[in-house]
């Protein structure tokens, strides 16, 4: 910065974009770290001609700790050039997002709610519709348990909110109960027991809570557990009659499973309850 712009441009920047063919796997690392650095002097319009070309060549590079570090720097970048889709950078990050190696789509994934806050609750889910799409149905467990996470630290954002997550997020979720893998089909249950309290009581009766009761009599012991464990974290938000219709009778059902576990999970839901009423 204390040379200034046109020095970083003229002189410092061709060195350094070399660096991106350069076969050590720790420079390159290291390239993504510089051009953070080099951002801010160059300004929006120096940084978006020079340095987002070269992180664009970075986030392809075959090294997963490249893109992962191109990743950790994402922060610093939009602080300079902002995000737009007239310019690389969200097309860059949604090439990230549906990244092959899990590490990067789940990085991409934690950096969502710094996203959000930037675009507001349309452009963000324009902008990122296919991959929280995707994320939900993610082969590995640790992105869609995260995926949870990252929506609930959304919807805290101002303008999100209960009602953001029942339009966008959540109808797209429970369709995760017609899956034929029931580690897809526990999303909804993860949604219920973490949405409960966020979402109104109308959306959380009329469409959480249905596949939830379903999965009461699901052929998978694992899965009948998570249900009672997600109908006794609902328990607080839905309404007296709803749990002494449905709620109730289910839990009734699941305590006396021939599976301990569940046996057990659903005693204490009901002992919750009761200490409600």
């Amino acid at each position: 910065s204390v040379l200034g712009a046109s020095f970083a441009k003229g002189s410092v920047f061709p060195v350094v974009a070399a660096l991106v063919q350069d076969v050590n796997c720790g420079h390159r690392v290291e390239l993504a770290a510089v051009l953070v650095e080099l951002a801010a002097p160059l300004g929006r319009d120096g940084a978006i001609e020079l340095i987002l070309p070269v992180m664009s060549l970075l986030t392809e590079d075959e090294s997963t700790n490249v893109r992962l570090a191109v990743i950790n720097h994402l922060p610093s970048i939009i602080a300079v050039v902002g995000l737009s889709e007239k310019d690389d950078l969200l097309p860059m990050i949604r090439r990230l997002g549906e990244d092959k190696n899990w590490r990067v789509r789940h990085a991409i994934l934690q950096l969502l709610p710094r996203l959000a806050k930037e675009l507001g609750p349309g452009p963000f889910w324009q902008a990122f519709q296919a991959i929280l799409t995707a994320c939900i149905a993610d082969h590995c467990y640790l992105v869609r348990e995260d995926w949870i996470h990252s929506m609930s630290a959304v919807a805290e954002l101002p303008g999100f909110g209960g009602e953001w997550l029942e339009a966008d997020v959540l109808t797209v979720a429970v369709r995760m109960a017609d899956e034929k893998s029931y580690q897809l089909r526990a999303v909804v249950l993860s949604c219920l027991g973490k949405f409960a309290s966020t979402v109104s009581a109308n959306f959380l009766e009329a469409t959480l809570l249905p596949p939830a009761l379903a999965m009461a009599g699901d052929a998978v012991p694992n899965l009948r557990l998570l249900c009672a464990r997600a109908l006794s974290a609902a328990a607080p938000h839905a309404t007296p009659a709803l749990s002494t219709e449905k709620r109730i009778p289910k839990l009734q059902e699941l305590a006396a499973d021939s599976d301990i576990d569940v046996k057990f999970s659903a005693e204490e839901a009901l002992e919750a309850l009761n200490a409600m009423a």
